[in-house]
């Protein structure tokens, strides 16, 4: 038995056709050429290197207990590309300052809801899902299209529309499918399969949130370094980082804060006593108008 489902199979098909079409364009070759060279950046390969180790550890550790098919060791792959790498990455480019420790928990739950797990298991035929992909793939990218100009509204209700009634038909499927094979669905392989995905999540999430501290925290005090680079206020501006960091520590919100100026505004900073007053703001959430600061 195959370890991988015929909407896996049409999909990377598909996928691999795409790639190879896609190698004929000189500008997207160019492309692809300046995406891996940006891949091979230091602190990417870093964050990759140590996030495979930290996930092939994971893996042991659930491996010792309970011991791990090829099946679903596939399905961990998937999971810690699509989550744990790109999920994570996405969150270090987000340009919200709210919320994003809610969103990543938020949208790895979305990955891994039983409905999620019942539409991934029940699929239709090889043929059917390799001549489907491309007409829901069509379909998706036309809505993402016409929703980036107004005047194309009444063209993206009726591609969202196609996207709803799709997927209503393969719930409607996957239910139909689910129900005719309850014993399948509840057994223990079953259980497992929809529990692992969310042990990732718990395991996993220390390291992401650290990555995401340590990228906020990279961008707070490259600013500094900026904007206290003149040999006179590099100590003053050491002096802002080490009591920025003391005060936040691993607190994302308190960082958010800071980078926000919600409570004080800090980038005119000319004495460590203003520091002091900085961080006093901060941490009693005081909110002082830039016109009362005495720069």
């Amino acid at each position: 038995m195959s370890i991988f489902s015929n909407r896996e199979l049409a999909v990377a098909i598909w996928l691999i056709v795409l790639f190879i079409f896609s190698l004929l364009k000189e500008n997207i070759r160019q492309s692809y050429q300046k995406v891996l060279k940006s891949f091979f950046n230091f602190k990417i390969l870093i964050y990759i290197l140590v996030s495979v180790v930290y996930f092939l550890i994971i893996i042991m550790l659930i491996n010792c207990k309970y011991r791990l098919d090829l099946s679903q060791l596939k399905d961990a792959i998937i999971w810690f590309i699509a989550s744990g790498l790109v999920l994570t990455a996405n969150t270090f480019s987000s340009k919200s300052t709210k919320n994003i420790i809610e969103n990543l928990i938020i949208n790895n739950l979305k990955l891994i809801v039983l409905l999620e797990y019942i539409i991934a298991t029940y699929t239709f035929s090889f043929f059917v899902e390799i001549f489907s992909f491309p007409i829901i793939l069509f379909i998706v990218l036309m809505s993402a299209v016409s929703q980036t100009d107004e005047k194309y509204i009444s063209v993206y209700k009726i591609f969202n529309g196609l996207q709803i009634f799709i997927g209503l038909l393969i719930i409607c499927f996957s239910i139909y499918s689910a129900v005719l094979d309850y014993k399948g669905l509840i057994g223990k392989t079953s259980l497992v399969n929809i529990l692992l995905p969310i042990l990732y999540m718990i395991l996993y999430f220390p390291v992401s949130y650290l990555w995401i501290l340590y990228v906020k925290y990279e961008e707070l005090f490259c600013v500094i370094t900026q904007l206290f680079k003149n040999k006179k206020n590099i100590e003053l501006g050491g002096k802002l980082k080490y009591e920025i960091f003391k005060y936040c520590k691993f607190r994302y919100n308190r960082i958010n804060d800071i980078r926000s100026n919600k409570y004080y505004y800090w980038h005119l900073i000319k004495t460590e006593k203003q520091i002091s007053e900085f961080i006093y703001y901060n941490r009693n959430k005081i909110v002082k108008n830039i016109e009362d600061q005495d720069f």
